[in-house]
């Protein structure tokens, strides 16, 4: 049997990695005017409710896929920076 020593500091850093690694981590997106719509969707689908909030009722449509929020604001008349926040607002609170 051959036993192994590994010195403190190499083994306090191999714990740390491995905690890094195999932790459950969540992947916060900051979302921007320039963000897709379907890109929002896909983060969280229950951000479909903002759109439609504001007049956007076809958040599954083809458009969707294609267009960034501040693309839709424009055609739909509505302030992109306000459902960007609040977008941003929703997320952070999960």
């Amino acid at each position: 049997m051959i036993k192994t020593c590994v010195p403190y500091p190499a083994r306090d850093m191999c714990a740390f990695i491995s905690k890094i690694l195999w932790a459950e981590t969540e992947i916060k997106m900051k979302v921007t005017k320039d963000t897709i719509i379907m890109d929002v969707l896909k983060i969280d689908p229950k951000t479909a409710v903002l759109f439609m909030e504001i007049g956007m009722h076809c958040v599954g449509c083809p458009s969707a896929s294609n267009e960034s929020i501040e693309q839709a604001c424009v055609v739909h008349g509505a302030d992109a920076d306000a459902l960007v926040n609040k977008i941003n607002d929703y997320l952070e609170s999960k």
